[in-house]
């Protein structure tokens, strides 16, 4: 009886050392976990921040399109402005040497 006593003693120990060993790495991958949950939650705190400035950057990119399209509508009609200019100019001078 005392071998079976011993046995038995020696399984149970063995048993209370694995559970401890088991309970330690569940509680290891709870921390690892906790903390790649807080870690995902920071990424997508960071990527709904960075949406954010991208729609913004965007619309300063699209008002800077418009801007520049009329700028160079502005630059296209003072171009015209000036070769009519230039035209009449040229035949007002023409004009000026016939009649000397």
């Amino acid at each position: 009886l005392g071998i079976d006593d011993e046995s038995d003693s020696d399984t149970a120990s063995k048993q209370n050392a694995d559970d401890e060993e088991l309970a330690e790495q569940i509680r290891k991958t709870n921390d690892a976990n906790h903390h790649l949950s807080k870690m995902a939650d920071a990424l997508k705190h960071e990527n709904t921040r960075l949406m954010q400035q991208s729609t913004h950057y965007k619309t300063d990119n699209a008002d800077m399109q418009r801007q520049l399209e009329k700028w160079e509508n502005t630059m296209d009609t003072l171009t015209q402005s000036m070769e009519f200019a230039s035209t009449a100019i040229d035949q007002h001078t023409a004009e000026m040497v016939e009649k000397d």
